[in-house]
């Protein structure tokens, strides 16, 4: 059972770890927007106030 275990949170990381990229890949684009959006509404904040 202890020589099993690794294997099985292993192989869990590596299904995490596809998944998290592909998730990753998806939301780049969104991200990215998000943070550009964040961005203009901090400067406008800045020279707003």
């Amino acid at each position: 059972m202890k020589k099993i275990l690794p294997k099985i949170s292993f192989i869990l990381s590596l299904q995490m770890r596809s998944k998290l990229l592909l998730l990753s890949q998806q939301y780049n684009f969104s991200i990215s927007d998000l943070e550009i959006w964040c961005n203009k509404r901090k400067f406008i904040k800045k020279y707003t106030l």
